[in-house]
């Protein structure tokens, strides 16, 4: 497969799956087999990785962000990264439209991706709520993905308190870290 048509196969699967996605919340919810769409990322001069590479070593914390109004909490992300790598996170920030990751934040270099803006329509099709189907896309939202492939949690700023505070989301990544290894997520698997 090549990059464009594995990222058109994450789509539209997104967009099959994206209803049972309203369900995602804040707290890592009992598994539900919800497969992560497969994605390219780059960071910095590195070489090109997929979520699918990560898949068995590592949970995945997605921040999609937009600029400026997301540079505090990058920083605070940034800040906490050391002891999310600590307990097995890769965190991977794309910023949500064309705009260049931040220079100012040496920090966050190793989370900082290249733009990538199919993945973040993709992302965004998991933006719904249980009582709004169609909420306006946010400047800010993220993800955790378990070391599996499936997306288990999602939290937004305004949609509660969720992540605001970093000890809630180390409590999400710590219950995820303590869960019994599972196979990976399915190859080409679609959602019922």
């Amino acid at each position: 497969h090549t990059a464009g048509s594995r990222l058109v196969t994450a789509r539209l699967r997104a967009q099959a799956e994206a209803q049972e996605g309203a369900s995602l919340s804040p707290s890592v919810e009992p598994f539900s087999g919800l497969v992560a769409p497969d994605f390219t990322f780059q960071i910095g001069g590195g070489r090109q990785q997929t979520l699918k590479s990560l898949r068995g070593k590592a949970i995945v914390h997605l921040v999609l962000y937009t600029l400026p109004e997301s540079l505090d909490r990058l920083r605070q992300i940034a800040a906490a990264s050391a002891e999310f790598a600590r307990s097995g996170v890769r965190t991977i920030a794309l910023p949500i439209g064309e705009s260049p990751p931040p220079t100012d934040l040496p920090a966050a270099a190793s989370m900082l991706a290249a733009p990538d803006a199919g993945t973040v329509a993709t992302y965004m099709l998991y933006r719904r709520l249980p009582n709004d189907p169609a909420p306006p896309p946010p400047t800010h939202i993220e993800f955790l993905i378990d070391r599996a492939g499936y997306l288990r949690a999602r939290w937004m700023p305004g949609a509660g308190d969720g992540w605001s505070d970093l000890s809630r989301l180390k409590e999400e990544i710590e219950r995820l870290a303590s869960e019994p290894a599972r196979p990976p997520a399915p190859e080409g698997h679609v959602h019922g």
